[in-house]
This record gives structure tokens, sequence and C-alpha cells, in this order.
């Protein structure tokens, strides 16, 4: 079952402690673990993210790429009879951010932004005889 939100002024921030020019594309990359939820503590979820900045010094516009994935099997019943179930769930989001630079020896950055949210389920049940 797929679930599409739209997630409206998304806020981003983040703060540079360098003082060193702004570049005019940045490409940031993450892979790892996440609570991808963060209110369902039932799994850690794998998980990676591309962004991309593009702009000047004041203004950026960040198109950035989530997806992360989570797949489990469960084998119970009688030796003679087990039942196997398998399960997995796939989030996926995109979106773009416009952000405002500063400057100087702490650079914030500020802003928001428009994105896609979606959530993909497979359960699959067989009996083992």
């Amino acid at each position: 079952m797929t679930r599409v939100f739209v997630l409206l002024f998304a806020l981003a921030g983040t703060a540079s402690l360098a003082a060193a020019q702004t570049p005019a594309v940045d490409v940031r990359t993450a892979f790892g673990a996440s609570n991808y939820l963060h209110g369902d503590i039932e799994y850690i979820a794998q998980t990676v993210l591309v962004a991309v900045r593009f702009g000047g010094e004041k203004i950026a516009i960040e198109p950035e790429a989530v997806v992360a994935w989570h797949s489990e099997t469960a084998t119970f019943g009688s030796a003679s009879e087990p039942v196997t179930q398998k399960s997995g769930r796939r989030f996926q989001s995109a979106g773009v951010n416009i952000l405002r630079r500063w400057s100087g020896r702490a650079a914030p950055f500020v802003g928001g932004g428009v994105g896609v949210y979606a959530e993909h389920r497979t359960f699959e049940s067989s009996f083992n005889r």
C-alpha cells in the first residue's frame, strides 16, 4: 500500500563554523541507519540521503531525496508445519528547499520547502510443508 503525503514548509537549518567561501554547488550524501518515522521504535531502517545545494552568497536552492528500507522474516508454528512471514517497508521522500545563507565566523543556513513522502509496504505468508 502506498501513501503519499505532501509536506509543506519543512524547516531546514544547518550552521557551518568554518569561515570558508560558500560554494556555488555543494553535494551532500549520507548513508546509515535511521528511525525513519521517529515515533515508531519497532526497528531501525537503512537510509540513504542525497542533496545538492545550488546558489550564490545569499540564497541557495536545495533539492533532496531520501530512501529508507527495512525487511524481516519470521518463522513460527510446529516443526512439521512451519509458517514463514516476510514483511518489508520502503520510505521515500523528495523535496526542494529554498535556503537563506549568511556569512561570517558562524554561517547559518535557514529555510524551508515543499516535498512529497511515499511509504510502500509488502507482506507475504507461506506454509512450508
